[in-house]
């Protein structure tokens, strides 16, 4: 098949490629594949200026994939196929959950982006599933209904009031709010209410009967998909595979990381020697999946370090959710997802000096493969150089800057009778920085600080004031003009002193300098240093 001949230039050379229609072919598949992975950013644009109820309907789509942390509406549309293969009640009562508690979060004037992210639904859609399951009245009870409703209005007061107290700490919410208000339903209504029973939950009281000859190991490796299920109270292998395949379109690393969860909460239980069939069931893995996801690429840039650390979190969810189910049993409540919502915490708040794990800001948060870019491209713009010694920074922190500052040395190292390098331009001092100090009176001096991350030139006075300017130069500056309303100061640089200096730093001697007050018609601003190249 004979292609169009595509000729390039790059640097000065002349490249010919053909470009087959079969090429044509995959860059359009590709581009259009890109338009329903990830967080679909570009359908939320188009959707911006749409009707509010088209746009409603994105929005609990969203919310109902958020659980597993995926901001898409494909996949939440493929996630309630998932509902419908499981349970058509829970369908129902899964998605009046969400449809309630995101109206709520608009009558409450929430953030409309994170409405529009799905960040109040997804605790609704997980209330108005587990209502059902624990429910003992069996499918279609339609006076559930109403609890469902009211305690998915909650769930956005429980968001907002948890945001603000964990914003201090730059902290996601979880699925707090779900369990927040589903445990005090439990625990008001429980197996005896007349109206709305649950079903009865009892510590156990005997030695589970295990013989390790009769595993079923098919059934073990259908826990993985299974545990992916319970995530949403779901048992069903098939469901647990939908939502895989929903992730997957969404993010793949996500995908891999709840498989990898999931496989980590059965051979915990395995190592506990568990029921087999709480095992069968996925109940030891769908916590165990979500801590997984959270500290796999979500919340931590993706690294070798944080794929380690995101296993342990698994083991360490998976244990603590037994001590969690266990320690309410006593109370007849179920565990929920608890034990996620403590481990990863935990994770998050680790502090450590290894700046390959990387805490990203909450505000970038968005997909494991955008955070991972997002995440060498900060890496790549703190590759900063010590003047002095030429040793190159550490990589960022969790805080967004570079996980240790730059030792400062004792001497800056400079060539004879040059003058410093200028600073990176993020690191430029204002033009006009006035200290705290009085103003100060002449006589003025020109003086140079610098230390390994920042460099400032100072004019220090008697007074103990000093300014700010950027750049000085060092030969001799010509004959200024005298405009009206202008004056000229002519600056004497000092002598070599230890003692020059409001912060007892060793001045150089750099040349001399002229300071400029400009009219106040054409500056309203105080004294600048004109430098003999024009600078100032």
């Amino acid at each position: 098949m004979e292609g169009v001949e595509v000729k390039r230039e790059t640097k000065g050379e002349k490249k010919t490629q053909n470009q087959t229609p079969v090429r044509k072919c995959g860059k359009g598949v590709y581009k259009a594949v890109g338009y329903i992975t990830g967080d679909m950013k570009q359908f939320g644009v188009w959707l911006q200026d749409k009707p509010v109820p088209f746009q409603f309907v994105d929005w609990v789509l969203r919310g109902t994939s958020q659980v597993m942390f995926v901001n898409n509406p494909l996949s939440g549309l493929i996630m309630i196929v998932g509902f419908l293969v499981q349970n058509r009640w829970w369908t129902l009562t899964g998605c009046l959950g969400t449809v309630v508690s995101t109206l709520t979060a608009l009558l409450l004037n929430q953030d409309r982006s994170s409405i529009a992210a799905g960040l109040h639904g997804y605790n609704g859609v997980l209330v108005g599933l587990l209502i059902a399951v624990f429910s003992d009245k069996g499918d279609f009870y339609w006076w559930l209904l109403l609890p469902v409703a009211v305690v998915s209005m909650t769930c956005p007061v429980f968001s907002s009031a948890l945001g603000s107290i964990f914003s201090k700490w730059d902290l996601p919410v979880f699925t707090l709010p779900f369990n927040a208000a589903v445990t005090l339903y439990c625990a008001a209504t429980g197996h005896y209410n007349l109206f709305f029973p649950t079903v009865l939950i009892k510590p156990a009281t005997s030695v589970p009967n295990i013989t390790w000859s009769t595993i079923d190991v098919p059934k073990l490796l259908q826990s993985i998909p299974v545990g992916v299920g319970q995530v949403y109270g779901c048992d069903n292998p098939w469901t647990g595979g939908i939502f895989l395949v929903a992730l997957l379109i969404s993010s793949p690393l996500i995908c891999l990381h709840a498989a990898i969860g999931s496989a980590v909460g059965m051979l915990a239980a395995l190592s506990l020697a568990a029921p087999f069939s709480n095992i069968y069931a996925g109940l030891w893995s769908y916590n165990s999946c979500l801590a997984c996801i959270a500290i796999g690429g979500m919340f931590y840039a993706l690294t070798w370090q944080t794929h380690l650390l995101a296993i342990a979190c698994a083991f360490f969810c998976a244990y603590l959710g037994a001590t969690v189910a266990n320690m309410f049993s006593v109370f007849g409540l179920p565990s929920l997802t608890w034990p996620f919502c403590l481990s990863a915490l935990t994770f998050l708040l680790l502090n450590t000096n290894i700046c390959t794990i990387y805490k990203l800001p909450l505000n970038k948060v968005t997909y494991p493969e955008a955070n991972r870019v997002y995440y060498l491209t900060m890496k790549k713009q703190y590759r900063v150089y010590d003047g002095a010694s030429g040793a190159r920074a550490p990589g960022p922190d969790s805080e967004g800057a570079p996980a240790s500052p730059i030792p400062k040395p004792a001497e800056p190292a400079r060539k004879a009778g040059s003058a410093p390098a200028p600073p990176p331009p993020h690191l430029f001092p204002p033009l006009l920085c006035t200290s705290p100090a009085p103003t100060p009176s002449l006589p003025l001096s020109y003086a140079f600080q610098g230390t390994a991350t920042q460099i400032a030139h100072t004019l220090h006075s008697a007074g103990g004031g000093k300014w700010s300017d950027p750049a000085p130069a060092c030969s001799t500056p010509p004959a200024p003009s005298h405009a009206a309303d202008e004056c000229w100061v002519a600056v004497t640089p000092y002598s070599r002193s230890p003692k020059a200096g409001s912060q007892g730093i060793r001045v150089e001697r750099v040349g001399a300098g002229l300071l400029h007050f400009p009219p106040p018609r054409d500056c309203g601003v105080g004294p600048t240093l004109q430098s003999p190249g024009g600078r100032k």
